[in-house]
């Protein structure tokens, strides 16, 4: 399994505008009550893209336990919470975010927790955030490295000659004889 950072920014090719593939449309509850919200004047930082609208599907992972994880963060305005899906040991979630400078945190059994193991930040007021800086993602597109390169790759049989089958195999040097196994 790679790392939680690495999976964030990886991402399966989904044309479906808000739809995660883990069951059905994402329902959006109202904030926890116990935890005071994060830096709510800390708002995401979209780049200006003239006027693109462009959103990139990023996978959220929680993988620090807990019976009942949410999803806070910046890009909604820490208004509402995002229900995140158990699989084993791993909390996830798939959202599309506009592109900018995100922040985020977890609710985990109605306690608000950043993960340790992401890159994170601390906000004008001290609290600990995650943060996801998606200004110049880039999608992949299939065959963005043929087009770069002038050449395309070369492919071909080489056909061995016979007689590289029938040579005998080489010696077993002195050394292993003395071996005891």
């Amino acid at each position: 399994m790679g790392s939680a950072h690495a999976r964030q920014q990886a991402l399966a090719s989904r044309g479906s505008h808000g739809g995660s593939g883990m069951g059905g449309s994402q329902s959006l509850a109202p904030l926890a009550v116990g935890g005071p919200p994060p830096d709510a004047a800390t708002a995401s930082t979209a780049a200006a893209d003239s006027g693109q609208d462009e959103r990139i599907p990023v996978v959220f992972t929680w993988t620090h336990g807990g019976q009942q994880v949410y999803l806070a963060a910046s890009f909604n305005g820490w208004r509402e919470q995002i229900p995140m899906v158990r699989s084993g040991n791993e909390f996830s979630v798939v959202h599309e975010l506009p592109r900018g400078v995100h922040q985020y945190k977890f609710i985990v059994d109605e306690q608000w927790r950043f993960a340790t193991d992401q890159p994170k930040t601390q906000d004008a007021h001290g609290n600990m955030n995650n943060v996801l800086d998606i200004s110049n993602y880039q999608k992949f597109q299939a065959g963005m490295a043929f087009e770069r390169d002038a050449t395309p790759p070369n492919f071909g049989q080489h056909i061995p000659d016979p007689n590289d089958y029938t040579l005998d195999a080489p010696a077993i040097p002195l050394v292993l004889h003395k071996s005891p196994f």
